[in-house]
């Protein structure tokens, strides 16, 4: 990691990636990420019109399940990467807590859905600079596939073989939407049978 500011010269770039100096987010931090878990992996690119990687994911295997968060930082708010972090550790953590715990999975999207929101909400100085970012989230267990989403993030399943299938879809009034200060919590959750 950069430890001097590449915009202003400052010689301490905090963990989130911005210069504790100027404030502005560092152009290679966070370019290129892997991740990956027992059920999942994860890859996200920083992009070629962006200095900085918005986008976020978490990755977590509990037992039966296997969960991923995916957010997108709103390029248009402030710190837009720290609200996709932030939301996608939520999500994730809260979603493993519920299942853990016995909530139907359902139940758990929604749950962790809320709760990356108010996280999110937390981060505002104001309501008119308010970080914001979108958010998908998946479950993966024997009993079926869930997807839960706010905004225009999406979720696909890709099985082993044959076609993959989209399981989430855009909503025209949905688009651009997004977990901020503003209170959005359109939380849409799908259940997909899997058959042996």
């Amino acid at each position: 990691m950069t430890t001097h500011c590449a915009l202003c010269g400052g010689s301490t770039v905090t963990p989130d990636g911005h210069c504790w100096d100027c404030g502005q987010a560092q152009p290679a931090f966070r370019s290129h990420l892997e991740i990956t878990t027992g059920g999942g992996a994860g890859v996200s690119d920083r992009g070629l019109r962006r200095g900085v990687n918005a986008d976020a994911m978490a990755l977590a295997g509990d037992g039966a399940w296997t969960i991923g968060v995916v957010c997108d930082g709103v390029s248009m708010s402030p710190r837009s990467e720290r609200a996709a972090r932030i939301a996608a550790d939520t999500g994730a953590s809260t979603l493993a807590a519920r299942l853990r715990a016995g909530a139907l999975p359902e139940t758990a999207l929604a749950d962790a859905a809320t709760r990356a929101g108010r996280a999110v909400a937390a981060l505002a100085e104001s309501a008119h600079a308010a970080p914001a970012c979108t958010y998908a989230a998946g479950i993966a267990g024997q009993g079926g596939i869930w997807a839960c989403w706010i905004g225009d993030s999406r979720a696909y399943w890709l099985p082993d073989e044959g076609a993959g299938m989209a399981l989430t879809e855009d909503a025209r009034a949905l688009v651009g939407r997004a977990l901020d200060a503003g209170g959005h919590d359109n939380v849409t959750a799908v259940l997909l049978a899997v058959t042996a």
